[in-house]
């Protein structure tokens, strides 16, 4: 079970989530297990504004999603952290985001999915970014965010690697999570007040693949 520091006497976290195109599994699981462990999230949804063919240009799409309106809202939201779920083709949103970001506030910022796990350094070279998570995210981002709340050195967490006066820390990657039921089931309830539930809903049974086959890239994540 994802164990977490007894935190009832003291402030704790507020993580602001950014999203796009659909409802997110990875988010809700995360969501959930940081709920779970008493921290606060929130969520800020753009729609898939070109389909996600990426045929609009991005002075057209800056203007569509409107930065100012989220300006404010991360203003009243004022996360203590702010956290992205990376699959490889929403890596040009992410940038976005982080750059938006850093650009009005200090906040730090950490990215997970599978392009920080497949490319870590890679997502650390933004100079927006500053932490990653590889691998699964559940037990890291819980125990990341008690240590910060609790004022503890965070950059001992495994599965993140941290941005530290120009170096990178890279910790060890914990081991993959045997039983999932473990886990609370996915917190929805952000991505319901977006309408992301008018059409598909997802549903996952099982994680990981035990085959290797030399066409799949599934392998890879078995870190």
């Amino acid at each position: 079970m994802i164990e977490h520091l007894d935190l009832t006497k003291g402030p704790l976290m507020k993580i602001l989530f950014f999203a796009k195109g659909q409802e997110t599994l990875a988010i809700e699981y995360l969501c959930a297990s940081l709920k779970n462990a008493g921290h606060e999230v929130e969520l800020l949804f753009e729609p898939e504004l070109d389909g996600g063919m990426g045929f609009l240009p991005p002075y057209l799409l800056k203007w569509l999603r409107n930065e100012d309106l989220w300006i404010k809202a991360i203003e009243k939201i004022s996360p203590d952290l702010v956290a992205l779920s990376c699959p490889l083709n929403i890596y040009p949103f992410v940038k976005q985001v982080v750059k938006l970001v850093k650009q009005y506030f200090d906040i730090p910022v950490i990215i997970g999915g599978g392009h920080a796990t497949l490319a870590p350094d890679y997502i650390l070279a933004n100079e927006n970014i500053d932490m990653v998570c590889l691998g699964e995210g559940e037990e890291p981002l819980v125990e990341l965010a008690d240590k910060m709340t609790s004022g503890k050195d965070y950059t001992d967490t495994k599965n993140i690697w941290f941005k530290k006066k120009g170096t990178i820390i890279r910790n060890p990657v914990r081991s993959l999570l045997e039983e999932i039921d473990c886990l609370p089931f996915p917190d929805r309830d952000l991505f319901y007040k977006y309408g992301c539930f008018s059409g598909n809903v997802y549903f996952v049974a099982g994680r990981g693949c035990p085959y290797h086959c030399t066409y799949c890239c599934q392998h890879a994540f078995s870190l």
